[in-house]
Protein backbone atom coordinates (compact mmCIF):
# COMPACT_ATOMS: atom_id res chain seq x y z
CA UNK A 1 0.00 0.00 0.00
CA UNK A 2 1.08 3.27 -1.16
CA UNK A 3 2.55 5.85 1.89
CA UNK A 4 1.86 9.32 2.25
CA UNK A 5 4.77 11.78 3.35
CA UNK A 6 3.23 11.59 6.64
CA UNK A 7 3.08 7.42 6.36
CA UNK A 8 -0.53 7.48 7.92
CA UNK A 9 -2.65 8.03 4.14
CA UNK A 10 -2.41 5.92 0.60
CA UNK A 11 -1.40 7.58 -1.71
CA UNK A 12 -3.95 7.68 -3.74
CA UNK A 13 -6.18 8.84 -0.93
CA UNK A 14 -3.16 11.83 -0.46
CA UNK A 15 -4.11 12.92 -4.20
CA UNK A 16 -7.03 12.93 -4.02
CA UNK A 17 -7.68 15.31 -0.79
CA UNK A 18 -5.11 17.70 -2.46
CA UNK A 19 -7.19 17.50 -5.55
CA UNK A 20 -10.45 18.47 -3.50
CA UNK A 21 -8.52 21.07 -2.19
CA UNK A 22 -7.35 22.26 -5.44
CA UNK A 23 -10.91 22.47 -7.25
CA UNK A 24 -10.15 25.78 -9.64
CA UNK A 25 -7.37 23.64 -11.15
CA UNK A 26 -7.09 20.47 -13.07
CA UNK A 27 -3.87 19.06 -11.88
CA UNK A 28 -2.93 18.42 -7.97
CA UNK A 29 0.50 20.33 -8.81
CA UNK A 30 -1.63 23.87 -8.18
CA UNK A 31 -1.05 23.37 -4.54
CA UNK A 32 1.57 25.45 -3.13
CA UNK A 33 4.13 22.76 -2.93
CA UNK A 34 6.30 25.23 -4.16
CA UNK A 35 8.04 27.74 -1.21
CA UNK A 36 9.34 26.05 2.47
CA UNK A 37 11.82 27.82 4.58
CA UNK A 38 12.39 31.00 2.69
CA UNK A 39 13.15 28.93 -0.70
CA UNK A 40 10.86 28.23 -4.16
CA UNK A 41 11.35 26.23 -7.39
CA UNK A 42 10.95 27.26 -10.21
CA UNK A 43 7.63 27.05 -10.54
CA UNK A 44 7.49 30.35 -8.69
CA UNK A 45 9.53 32.45 -11.46
CA UNK A 46 8.00 31.38 -14.28
CA UNK A 47 5.03 33.63 -16.19
CA UNK A 48 1.31 32.90 -15.33
CA UNK A 49 1.27 31.26 -19.17
CA UNK A 50 3.97 28.68 -18.27
CA UNK A 51 2.72 28.05 -15.07
CA UNK A 52 -0.63 26.97 -16.83
CA UNK A 53 0.71 24.80 -18.39
CA UNK A 54 2.67 22.65 -15.45
CA UNK A 55 -0.80 22.92 -13.96
CA UNK A 56 -2.65 21.28 -16.38
CA UNK A 57 -1.74 17.60 -17.07
CA UNK A 58 -3.41 17.81 -20.15
CA UNK A 59 -1.57 20.88 -21.58
CA UNK A 60 2.27 19.69 -20.04
CA UNK A 61 4.37 18.55 -22.95
CA UNK A 62 6.15 17.17 -20.86
CA UNK A 63 3.60 14.14 -19.83
CA UNK A 64 3.84 12.95 -23.28
CA UNK A 65 6.37 10.85 -22.71
CA UNK A 66 5.22 8.66 -19.51
CA UNK A 67 3.32 6.59 -22.52
CA UNK A 68 7.18 5.42 -23.51
CA UNK A 69 8.52 5.13 -20.31
CA UNK A 70 5.77 2.66 -19.19
CA UNK A 71 6.74 0.75 -22.42
CA UNK A 72 10.18 1.00 -21.71
CA UNK A 73 9.68 0.07 -17.89
CA UNK A 74 8.16 -3.28 -19.40
CA UNK A 75 10.20 -3.82 -22.11
CA UNK A 76 12.36 -6.88 -22.19
CA UNK A 77 16.25 -6.25 -23.36
CA UNK A 78 19.09 -7.66 -23.44
CA UNK A 79 20.92 -11.37 -22.50
CA UNK A 80 19.54 -11.88 -19.65
CA UNK A 81 15.58 -11.42 -21.28
CA UNK A 82 14.56 -8.92 -18.17
CA UNK A 83 12.56 -5.27 -18.23
CA UNK A 84 12.59 -3.11 -15.34
CA UNK A 85 9.22 -4.41 -14.11
CA UNK A 86 10.52 -7.82 -13.93
CA UNK A 87 12.66 -7.43 -10.78
CA UNK A 88 10.79 -4.03 -9.36
CA UNK A 89 7.07 -4.78 -10.11
CA UNK A 90 4.82 -2.43 -10.28
CA UNK A 91 6.13 1.12 -11.14
CA UNK A 92 3.52 3.02 -8.76
CA UNK A 93 4.06 0.37 -6.16
CA UNK A 94 7.57 0.35 -5.99
CA UNK A 95 8.64 3.48 -7.54
CA UNK A 96 6.98 6.01 -5.58
CA UNK A 97 9.69 7.42 -3.65
CA UNK A 98 12.51 6.91 -5.00
CA UNK A 99 13.32 9.67 -7.72
CA UNK A 100 12.69 11.60 -4.43
CA UNK A 101 16.27 10.15 -3.08
CA UNK A 102 18.54 10.49 -5.83
CA UNK A 103 21.30 11.87 -6.26
CA UNK A 104 22.38 9.57 -3.72
CA UNK A 105 25.68 8.03 -2.54
CA UNK A 106 26.10 4.31 -3.46
CA UNK A 107 28.47 2.15 -1.70
CA UNK A 108 27.92 -1.25 -1.86
CA UNK A 109 27.02 -1.54 -5.58
CA UNK A 110 30.08 -3.12 -7.62
CA UNK A 111 31.38 -0.09 -9.16
CA UNK A 112 29.68 2.45 -7.39
CA UNK A 113 31.25 4.18 -4.12
CA UNK A 114 30.71 7.88 -5.50
CA UNK A 115 27.24 10.02 -6.06
CA UNK A 116 25.02 8.20 -8.60
CA UNK A 117 21.96 10.10 -10.11
CA UNK A 118 18.75 8.54 -11.28
CA UNK A 119 20.57 8.42 -15.02
CA UNK A 120 23.39 6.14 -13.53
CA UNK A 121 21.00 4.08 -11.81
CA UNK A 122 19.16 3.10 -14.20
CA UNK A 123 21.92 2.39 -16.50
CA UNK A 124 24.04 0.14 -13.86
CA UNK A 125 20.64 -1.79 -13.91
CA UNK A 126 20.55 -2.27 -17.67
CA UNK A 127 23.76 -3.16 -17.82
CA UNK A 128 24.46 -5.37 -14.96
CA UNK A 129 20.32 -6.90 -14.13
CA UNK A 130 19.22 -6.65 -17.75
CA UNK A 131 22.82 -7.24 -19.41
CA UNK A 132 21.59 -4.69 -22.29
CA UNK A 133 23.09 -2.07 -23.61
CA UNK A 134 23.18 1.79 -21.39
CA UNK A 135 21.05 4.60 -22.57
CA UNK A 136 22.87 7.57 -24.15
CA UNK A 137 22.64 10.69 -21.90
CA UNK A 138 19.76 12.65 -23.14
CA UNK A 139 17.86 9.79 -25.07
CA UNK A 140 14.29 9.97 -25.79
CA UNK A 141 14.39 6.42 -23.84
CA UNK A 142 16.60 7.37 -21.00
CA UNK A 143 14.53 10.78 -20.71
CA UNK A 144 11.48 9.05 -20.92
CA UNK A 145 12.25 6.37 -18.19
CA UNK A 146 13.81 8.98 -15.65
CA UNK A 147 10.64 11.12 -16.12
CA UNK A 148 8.13 8.25 -15.84
CA UNK A 149 10.42 7.00 -12.50
CA UNK A 150 10.69 10.39 -11.55
CA UNK A 151 6.49 10.71 -12.04
CA UNK A 152 5.80 8.20 -9.32
CA UNK A 153 7.14 10.76 -6.91
CA UNK A 154 5.66 13.72 -7.88
CA UNK A 155 4.17 15.69 -5.19
CA UNK A 156 6.51 13.74 -2.21
CA UNK A 157 9.36 16.17 -0.95
CA UNK A 158 13.26 15.69 -2.06
CA UNK A 159 15.29 13.39 0.36
CA UNK A 160 18.92 14.13 0.52
CA UNK A 161 21.09 12.00 2.72
CA UNK A 162 24.44 14.17 3.51
CA UNK A 163 25.45 11.83 6.43
CA UNK A 164 28.97 9.76 6.47
CA UNK A 165 30.81 10.16 3.46
CA UNK A 166 28.57 11.54 1.83
CA UNK A 167 29.59 14.84 3.50
CA UNK A 168 32.39 14.89 1.12
CA UNK A 169 30.26 14.46 -1.91
CA UNK A 170 28.26 17.25 -0.35
CA UNK A 171 31.07 19.47 0.79
CA UNK A 172 32.66 19.27 -3.02
CA UNK A 173 29.86 19.89 -4.63
CA UNK A 174 29.04 23.31 -2.61
CA UNK A 175 32.65 24.61 -3.64
CA UNK A 176 31.50 23.29 -7.20
CA UNK A 177 28.42 25.46 -6.97
CA UNK A 178 30.08 28.72 -5.46
CA UNK A 179 33.48 28.43 -7.80
CA UNK A 180 33.73 31.36 -10.56
CA UNK A 181 33.63 29.76 -13.80
CA UNK A 182 34.34 30.70 -17.04
CA UNK A 183 35.23 33.85 -19.11
CA UNK A 184 32.57 35.69 -17.28
CA UNK A 185 34.31 34.87 -13.83
CA UNK A 186 30.38 33.63 -12.78
CA UNK A 187 29.57 30.80 -10.52
CA UNK A 188 26.02 29.21 -9.66
CA UNK A 189 25.69 31.45 -6.47
CA UNK A 190 26.03 34.44 -8.66
CA UNK A 191 23.23 33.91 -10.61
CA UNK A 192 20.87 31.80 -8.76
CA UNK A 193 21.12 33.15 -4.89
CA UNK A 194 22.93 37.07 -5.49
CA UNK A 195 20.72 37.72 -8.66
CA UNK A 196 17.80 36.00 -8.18
CA UNK A 197 14.54 37.28 -10.13
CA UNK A 198 16.52 39.40 -12.02
CA UNK A 199 15.95 39.15 -15.44
CA UNK A 200 18.44 36.98 -17.40
CA UNK A 201 17.84 36.93 -21.69
CA UNK A 202 14.47 36.75 -21.81
CA UNK A 203 13.27 34.72 -18.63
CA UNK A 204 13.71 35.58 -14.81
CA UNK A 205 16.64 33.77 -13.03
CA UNK A 206 15.38 31.59 -10.57
CA UNK A 207 17.17 29.63 -7.73
CA UNK A 208 18.05 26.70 -9.60
CA UNK A 209 16.23 24.00 -8.05
CA UNK A 210 16.25 20.51 -9.30
CA UNK A 211 12.81 19.60 -8.24
CA UNK A 212 11.71 19.87 -10.89
CA UNK A 213 13.40 18.09 -13.42
CA UNK A 214 13.31 15.97 -15.69
CA UNK A 215 11.79 19.39 -17.15
CA UNK A 216 10.39 20.14 -20.61
CA UNK A 217 12.56 23.19 -21.23
CA UNK A 218 9.99 25.64 -24.05
CA UNK A 219 13.59 27.13 -25.31
CA UNK A 220 14.43 23.36 -26.58
CA UNK A 221 10.99 21.94 -27.35
CA UNK A 222 12.24 18.86 -25.29
CA UNK A 223 12.24 17.21 -22.12
CA UNK A 224 16.10 17.86 -20.15
CA UNK A 225 17.73 16.51 -17.48
CA UNK A 226 19.71 18.75 -15.00
CA UNK A 227 22.92 17.74 -16.25
CA UNK A 228 22.04 19.14 -19.46
CA UNK A 229 20.43 22.73 -17.81
CA UNK A 230 24.14 22.53 -16.08
CA UNK A 231 26.16 22.40 -19.29
CA UNK A 232 24.05 25.24 -20.62
CA UNK A 233 24.61 27.02 -17.91
CA UNK A 234 28.34 26.14 -18.08
CA UNK A 235 27.83 27.66 -21.67
CA UNK A 236 26.06 30.38 -20.95
CA UNK A 237 29.15 32.01 -18.44
CA UNK A 238 31.67 30.93 -21.58
CA UNK A 239 33.04 27.86 -19.20
CA UNK A 240 34.02 24.20 -20.16
CA UNK A 241 30.63 22.19 -19.73
CA UNK A 242 31.06 19.40 -17.23
CA UNK A 243 31.06 15.79 -18.83
CA UNK A 244 27.32 14.14 -18.22
CA UNK A 245 28.02 11.82 -15.43
CA UNK A 246 31.75 12.98 -14.48
CA UNK A 247 32.27 12.84 -10.30
CA UNK A 248 32.09 16.59 -10.41
CA UNK A 249 28.90 16.98 -12.62
CA UNK A 250 26.95 14.20 -10.14
CA UNK A 251 28.84 15.95 -6.89
CA UNK A 252 27.33 19.43 -8.16
CA UNK A 253 23.89 17.88 -9.15
CA UNK A 254 24.01 16.50 -5.56
CA UNK A 255 24.57 19.77 -3.49
CA UNK A 256 21.82 21.68 -5.98
CA UNK A 257 19.74 18.69 -5.04
CA UNK A 258 20.26 19.54 -1.17
CA UNK A 259 19.32 23.02 -1.39
CA UNK A 260 15.73 22.15 -2.38
CA UNK A 261 15.04 19.42 -0.04
CA UNK A 262 11.63 19.26 1.27
CA UNK A 263 10.26 20.66 -1.81
CA UNK A 264 8.22 18.35 -3.92
CA UNK A 265 8.74 16.90 -7.12
CA UNK A 266 7.48 18.34 -9.96
CA UNK A 267 8.45 16.73 -12.61
CA UNK A 268 8.12 16.61 -15.70
CA UNK A 269 7.89 20.35 -14.51
CA UNK A 270 7.76 23.20 -17.46
CA UNK A 271 10.23 25.57 -17.46
CA UNK A 272 11.19 28.27 -20.36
Amino acid sequence: MHKSVAGLIPKRALLAAIAVVTVASTSVLAVDHTKLDGRMSGYQYLTPEIQALQDDDSLNPGMTVLALGEELWNKVEGAAEKSCGDCHFDAEDRMWKIAARYPKYLENIPGFGEIVGLEEQINWMRERKMEAEPYAYESDEMLALATYVAYQSRLLPVEVDTRGISQWFYNHGQELYEEQRGKLSLSCADCHEDQKGNAWLEDRLSEGQSNGFPSYRLRWESLASVQRQIRWCNELVQAEPLEFGSEDMLDLTFFVRWRGRGLFVESPAVRP
